[in-house]
């Protein structure tokens, strides 16, 4: 295992313990045997490593989106995703919402980038306007809805929050997500 694996684990690891705002550098290098010179050769802080783990818990197939994938079903997949992974993303997902360098903020940008590969990859304009305003509009609906659907448990299907989420696709959009 290479160095960052060796931090990533350890952070994980550490988050079943203790919470985000609890946890310090000095406890991951620690539980991951490394120096903090290491620490910070590959991290800019505890949310960027926060950031890059989130990242890296997702399929690379998620940029096929309305390629090779239906909207429904990468949706699916994220879902799988997330639910395997609940109780780190709980726990980093308890920071302040408007903490810009928090997983909330990141989370957000992820669900933009992907809702614009869907548009890409269905021939539209990624670049229009109207269309960058509708993204950020339906990324925030997804953000909360599968937000809430992490720290409230599950209780929801996944179905029926998927079919929310796409019922709250602006109309200048939708057609990139049937």
């Amino acid at each position: 295992m290479n160095i960052e694996g060796y931090i990533e684990k350890a952070t994980v690891s550490l988050l079943k313990e203790v919470s985000l705002r609890n946890l310090t550098i000095d406890m991951i290098v620690s539980k991951a045997e490394v120096s903090k010179t290491s620490f910070y050769r590959h991290y800019l802080d505890k949310y960027d490593l926060i950031n890059r783990i989130f990242d890296g818990l997702f399929p690379e197939e998620l940029d096929q989106v309305g390629q090779n994938f239906s909207f429904r079903e990468i949706m699916y997949l994220v879902f799988d995703v997330l639910g395997k992974n609940r109780s780190f993303l709980v726990k980093t997902l308890d920071v302040d919402i408007n903490e810009p360098s928090g997983l909330p903020q990141h989370a957000l940008k992820s669900i933009e980038k992907y809702l614009f590969f869907a548009i890409k990859n269905k021939g539209g304009d990624i670049k229009s306007p109207d269309i960058e305003m509708a993204v950020k509009e339906m990324a925030l609906f997804a953000n909360y809805y599968i937000r809430n659907w992490l720290i409230r448990g599950g209780t929801n299907t996944i179905e029926n929050i998927t079919d929310s989420i796409i019922k709250v696709i602006p109309y200048n959009i939708h057609k990139y997500f049937e």
